[in-house]
Parts: C-alpha cells; structure tokens; sequence
C-alpha cells in the first residue's frame, strides 16, 4: 500500500481510515460473515506493525486531535522556544502473554512513566502491541503483548 507523508490531520486521518477498510474488508465476506482466523489476524498484525500503522483508528486519531489541541494552547502561550521530543518508552516488564494482557493495570504504566520522566513535561498514550512473531520464532511460549506509551516531552 503506498502511503504519502502525514503532514495534515487530514492526511492522517485519511491513512487510518484507508487501513481500516483494507482489514475490515478482508476480514468479511461480502454478505458481513466474519472470515478472521487466528492465522489472518497475526498475518495482518506482523503486516501492519511492519509499516507502523495502528490498527485502533480511533483512538489513535483521537489522541492526535487532543494533542494537537493542547500542545498549540501551550506553544501558542508559553513554550515556543522549548525542544521538544517524540519518544517511545517499552520497558520489557510490561510485555506480557496475550492471555494475560488484559489484566495489565494501565495506572501501573502511566505511574511509571511519570516516574521515569521526572521533571519533563509530557502528553502520552498508552498502546498494546502485539507479537506474533516471538511466539513463531520460539522466543516466547505465547503471542506477546506489549503495553508501552508513546509521548511528545518538553522542559527539565
């Protein structure tokens, strides 16, 4: 799938929506019969990780509007001649077994981040994303969910 440079919220969103009726559409027949295997979906999991689309559209196109909400606020009055960053933090303590995945406690991440950015300012979300791969390779017993957040820092 060729993809164009996301500069805009609409190009950005635009890409997201593409994504999703590519997968959506191979994951339906056309009458809406569910066609998903577990073989299909790591397919399209390890396919789509590989070129860093997300597969939650909206909550990725929500964080986006939010951010771009508050950091405009924060640069348009008192942070212009900061730096700012983009960072990814996947601490290996928070990948887990799917099977456990969903008892992972999200606070537990947030107040380890705060924690481990100190001083800096931040906005962030937290995303789970999922390893088929480590499984496949006999890296891990069972498909690997990695909950880690992804932040724009500023400050000390």
């Amino acid at each position: 799938m060729k993809r164009e440079p996301v500069l805009t919220k609409r190009v950005f969103i635009k890409a997201h929506d593409k994504i999703e009726k590519a997968i959506t559409k191979k994951l339906h027949t056309p009458l809406g019969a569910q066609l998903l295997t577990i073989k299909l979906r790591d397919a399209l999991l390890e396919r789509e990780a590989k070129h860093l689309y997300a597969i939650n559209k909206g909550s990725r196109i929500a964080f986006a509007k939010s951010a771009h909400k508050t950091l405009k606020r924060l640069i348009d009055k008192k942070a212009k001649k900061a730096a700012y960053h983009f960072v990814t933090l996947a601490p290996a303590k928070f990948a887990v077994p799917i099977s456990k995945a969903s008892a992972m406690d999200v606070a537990h991440i947030i107040g380890w981040a705060k924690q481990y950015l100190g001083k800096c300012h931040f906005i962030a979300c937290v995303e789970a994303a999922i390893y088929s791969n480590l499984a496949q390779a006999g890296l891990a017993r069972e498909i690997t969910v990695s909950w880690h957040i992804h932040a724009i820092i500023w400050g000390t």
